[in-house]
């Protein structure tokens, strides 16, 4: 399990936009464990220190693959601009 904790000043929950970009987040923190350890992670979570609000969610290795896939893309699509 990989809980990151988060000072926000979230009201009750956090909007779509903000759990997506902290999802990329632990998905990436998940994938760098996952294959620097051969640790597997099983579930992610994001704790908001402020109001006490954990969110988890689980993680699986197609979501970890799709992570790794679109960090390749990405590095790919930089190396190739001038």
């Amino acid at each position: 399990v990989i809980i990151d904790l988060k000072s926000d000043h979230i009201t009750e929950y956090p909007d779509d936009f903000l759990m997506t970009k902290y999802n990329a987040q632990l998905y990436l923190y998940a994938l760098m464990l996952s294959r620097r350890s051969n640790l597997e992670v099983a579930k992610t979570g994001v704790y908001f220190i402020r109001n006490g609000l954990l969110i988890e969610q689980s993680v699986d290795e197609p979501i970890i693959q799709r992570t790794e896939n679109h960090l390749k893309q990405m590095i790919l699509e930089l190396s190739q601009t001038d």
